[in-house]
C-alpha cells in the first residue's frame, strides 16, 4: 500500500479547520432576522422622530425597548427625558439610558455621563460621568472628547492637561470638530502644549471648516475684539457670525447683535437690528442677551428708552443666572 501524500494530510487538516471556523463564525440565522427586523423597526421610530410624530415614535420604541434593542432603549429614554409623546419622567429616563448603556450603545454611554456630569436630572457624580464617558469613548467620539475635558478640569479623574491632549489628538485624527476646537483652545491658553495663538487659528478655522458652531462664533469673536495678533475687522467678524446665524446657533445672533450695536469704521451701526438679533438670541436661550437688550433700554442705546422694559429684561437676565442684572435692576429701582 502506497504511503499517503504529505502534503495531502496537510491539505485535509487546512479543510477540517477552515470549515470549523466557518462554523464558529456563522452567525444565529433566526438572531439575523430578528436584527434585520429590529434595525427596519428602528428606522421607522427615526422617521416619526424626524417628523416629530412622537406618539408613533412612543409606540415602536417601546415595543423594541421589550426586546432589549439597545438603540430603542436610548430613544425612548430621550422621549421620557423632553416629554415627547409622554410625560416627563426623569426616573424613566435613567432606567432607560442605563439598559441601553450597559448593552454597550456607545451614544447612551456618552448621553448618561453627560447627564451625571450635569447633574440635572439626576444628583452629580463626576465620578459616574467619568466611568461612561470611557466605556464609550472607543467607539464614539464625542465621548472621547468628553473624557478629554474631565481630565482637563479634573472631573471624576485626575487632573491632567497632558492625558487632555492625547485624548483630544485622537478626536483630531478622527476630524471630530469639537475635539478640533478644543485643542484650539488649548493653544490659545498654553494648557498642556506650548502658547501658539497661530496654531490655535488654524486648529479653530479647521473647526469652522468642518461646521461646528462654537468655532464659527469664536472666529467672529477673534475678528470683533482684536484677539491675539489678529487686527479687528468688524467685516470679517460679520462674515463668521452669519456662518453661525445660518445654522441657528444663538451665540451668532448674539455676536452679530453686539457687532452692530456697536459699529466700526467701514461697518455701519445699527442699533434697531442689533436689537433685533438680541432678542433672537434671547429667544434661542442666550444667557447675555436679555442683560444686553435691558441696557439699551435703560441707557436709550439707539432705541427709545424704556424702563419698564429695561427692568423686565434685567429680571430675565437675572433668571438666566447674569449676576450684573442684579447690579443693574438695583439702580434702576433705587434711582
Amino acid at each position: 500500500m502506497r504511503p499517503i501524500n504529505k502534503a495531502f494530510w496537510i491539505f485535509g487538516l487546512w479543510i477540517l479547520l477552515s470549515s470549523a471556523a466557518l462554523a464558529q463564525k456563522s452567525p444565529d440565522p433566526a438572531k439575523s432576522i430578528s436584527d434585520i427586523l429590529a434595525g427596519k423597526s428602528y428606522k421607522l421610530g427615526l422617521v416619526a422622530v424626524s417628523e416629530k410624530k412622537w406618539p408613533q415614535a412612543l409606540k415602536i420604541f417601546t415595543a423594541l425597548a421589550k426586546k432589549n434593542y439597545a438603540p430603542a432603549l436610548f430613544r425612548l429614554g430621550e422621549l421620557y427625558h423632553r416629554g415627547r409623546g409622554v410625560k416627563i419622567d426623569h426616573k424613566k429616563a435613567i432606567r432607560y439610558y442605563t439598559k441601553s448603556a450597559v448593552r454597550g450603545y456607545a451614544r447612551a454611554q456618552n448621553n448618561l455621563g453627560i447627564v451625571y456630569r450635569r447633574g440635572d436630572i439626576v444628583k452629580q457624580n463626576y465620578v459616574k460621568a467619568a466611568y461612561w464617558f470611557r466605556k464609550a469613548a472607543p467607539n464614539n467620539d464625542a465621548a472621547m472628547n468628553n473624557l478629554a475635558l474631565a481630565h482637563r478640569y479634573g472631573q471624576g479623574v485626575k487632573k491632567s492637561n497632558v492625558e487632555a491632549v492625547r485624548l483630544l489628538q485622537i478626536g483630531i485624527k478622527n476630524k471630530h470638530a469639537k475635539s478640533v476646537f478644543d485643542m484650539g483652545r488649548l493653544y490659545e491658553k498654553g494648557r498642556g502644549v506650548k502658547k501658539d495663538f497661530q496654531e490655535a487659528m488654524k486648529l479653530y478655522r479647521w473647526a469652522a471648516i468642518l461646521k461646528y458652531d462654537r468655532a464659527l462664533y469664536v472666529m467672529g469673536e477673534i475678528y470683533r475684539k482684536g484677539r491675539g495678533e489678529v487686527d479687528v475687522s468688524f467685516v470679517k467678524a460679520e462674515r463668521w457670525y452669519q456662518y453661525a446665524i445660518n445654522k441657528d446657533y444663538r451665540s451668532g445672533f448674539y455676536g452679530m447683535g453686539l457687532l452692530l450695536l456697536t459699529g466700526k469704521d467701514d461697518f455701519k451701526r445699527n442699533p434697531t437690528e442689533a436689537l433685533r438679533m438680541l432678542k433672537m438670541a434671547s429667544e434661542r436661550g442666550h444667557r447675555k442677551a436679555p442683560l444686553e437688550i435691558g441696557k439699551m433700554h435703560a441707557a436709550g442705546n439707539g432705541i427709545k428708552k424704556n424702563i419698564k422694559m429695561a427692568k423686565r429684561w434685567f429680571r430675565l437676565a437675572i433668571k438666566r443666572g447674569d449676576p450684573a442684572a442684579k447690579i443693574l435692576l438695583k439702580r434702576l429701582d433705587e434711582s
